[in-house]
């Protein structure tokens, strides 16, 4: 489900000024390179005869989701390291669970699973890139 054009919908998320449910000017949107409100599906690979990944990339924090039980795939194409934060729904006895961080140094790949109690009511984790730069994150989702 794409999220309301314009603003930035992750929990205490701030984005260069912007805060969950600010209006962002679509200058501003076309400047980051940003593609508001991205749900992806995870691509179906795990069998036998394999599957056809599609490449993602840009994520900025706050913007796109993947679904909670999904493997990820990420590639850092940039030359410098480069942090994935993975948003977390969970909580414990009423306590908020810390956020699943990743750090990729230049040219690394690395996969990793979405743990699915990290999802929200809609089975979504929100995902981007909280350190370095977003355009240099390419990765692929996959159940």
């Amino acid at each position: 489900m794409p999220y309301a054009l314009g603003t930035i919908n992750a929990p205490g998320t701030l984005v260069a000024g912007y805060r969950r449910g600010d209006p962002i000017e679509p200058a501003v949107v076309d400047a980051w390179g940003l593609v508001e409100g991205e749900d992806f599906a995870a691509d179906a690979s795990n069998s036998t005869a394999g599957g056809l990944l599609t490449p993602r990339t840009g994520a900025a924090a706050g913007v796109d989701t993947v679904p909670g039980g999904s493997t990820i795939i990420a590639r850092n194409t940039g030359a410098g390291s480069l942090t994935i934060t993975l948003v977390n729904a969970l909580t414990n006895d009423g306590l908020a669970v810390g956020n699943r961080t990743h750090t990729l140094a230049a040219g690394a790949v690395r996969r990793f699973n979405v743990n699915p109690l990290w999802a929200d009511a809609n089975g979504r984790v929100p995902i981007g890139v909280t350190t370095g730069t977003a355009t240099d994150l390419t990765y692929y989702i996959t159940n």
